[in-house]
C-alpha cells in the first residue's frame, strides 16, 4: 500500500510566445509562453506553467496537502518594421482561483475537488484558463479524475506514488486538436474521465 500519492495538474503554452499583429499597422504584440513539452518535472519551476495545482495525499497521517502556483506573464509591444520595443509589461496572475474543495481522507481513500481559474494579469478582459475535476485516490495508488477543462492551452495530469516514477493520467495538446486561445471562452470544451491504477 502507498503512503504518499501525489496528483499534479498543470496548464502551459508549449510555444515560446504568442504573437498578435495589430491590423493595418506594423505593431506586433507578444505574450510569453512556457516553451516546453509535456513533463511532470516542473514542481519547483512555476514559470514553466501558466497555472498548476499539486495535491499530496498522505495516507500515513491522513492529511491532504495543496500546493498551487501561477507563472509570470510578459507582454512585449514592438514595431515589426524597425524591431524597436515600444512597451514591455510584466504581471503575475493571482492564485486565489486555484481551489481545493470537498476534501476528505481515510487510511485507504482520499477524495477532493480541484478548481483552477487564472487569467492573463495584463489584460482585464482576457478569459481565464479553467478546469474542474473530482478526484478519487486510493492507497493502492489508483487515481480517478473526472471533470472538464478548456481547450487551450495544453493540459497535463500526472500521479506519483511514494516518490517513484510519475505516471501520466491525461494530456491535452492544442497543437494536435487545433484549439486556439478562443477556447478559453466559456464553456469548457473537453470532458475528462480517466482512471489509472
Amino acid at each position: 500500500m502507498a503512503s504518499i500519492v501525489g496528483v499534479r495538474f498543470a496548464a502551459f503554452i508549449p510555444q515560446p510566445y504568442l504573437e498578435h499583429h495589430v491590423e493595418e499597422s506594423s505593431i506586433v504584440i507578444q505574450f510569453n509562453g512556457n516553451d516546453r513539452e509535456f513533463t511532470y518535472y516542473t514542481e519547483d519551476e512555476p514559470e514553466k506553467s501558466k497555472m498548476a495545482q499539486h495535491i499530496v495525499c498522505d495516507f500515513s497521517n491522513q492529511v491532504i496537502h495543496h500546493y498551487k502556483s501561477t507563472g509570470p506573464t510578459t507582454e512585449t509591444m514592438s514595431d515589426n518594421n524597425t524591431g524597436e520595443v515600444l512597451r514591455e509589461a510584466h504581471g503575475h496572475a493571482a492564485t486565489d482561483g486555484l481551489l481545493l474543495t470537498d476534501s476528505s481522507i481515510s487510511d485507504h481513500q482520499a477524495t477532493f475537488k480541484v478548481i483552477g481559474c487564472a487569467s492573463n494579469p495584463l489584460r482585464e478582459e482576457a478569459p481565464a484558463i479553467d478546469w474542474e475535476y473530482a478526484v478519487t485516490v486510493s492507497n493502492s495508488g489508483e487515481v480517478r479524475v473526472v471533470g472538464t477543462q478548456d481547450g487551450y492551452p495544453a493540459h497535463e495530469i500526472y500521479k506519483r506514488v511514494d516518490g517513484g516514477t510519475p505516471v501520466t493520467i491525461y494530456q491535452h495538446d492544442p497543437r494536435k486538436t487545433g484549439d486556439t486561445p478562443a477556447a478559453l471562452l466559456p464553456p469548457m470544451e473537453y470532458s475528462v474521465n480517466k482512471t489509472v491504477e
